[in-house]
């Protein structure tokens, strides 16, 4: 994952679907589905507060 202009960094997987970084303490990243299970939702939570977050498109996916 990378955050702004940052280094692409690891994340570590917790439990239902909430994965954290292994430098951050504060930093949770969170997978919500919906009830087909699908992930309709990816807030992310840092210290000061909760943020949503949009879905990018990897390079490898995009049609052309």
């Amino acid at each position: 994952m990378t955050r702004g202009d940052g280094p692409r960094e690891r994340l570590r997987s917790g439990h239902k679907g909430t994965f954290t970084l292994p430098d951050d303490d504060y930093f949770r990243l969170e997978f919500r589905r919906n009830s087909s299970g699908a992930v309709d939702a990816m807030p992310f939570h840092e210290a000061s507060d909760i943020y949503p977050i949009g879905r990018a498109v990897a390079p490898d996916q995009t049609s052309t």
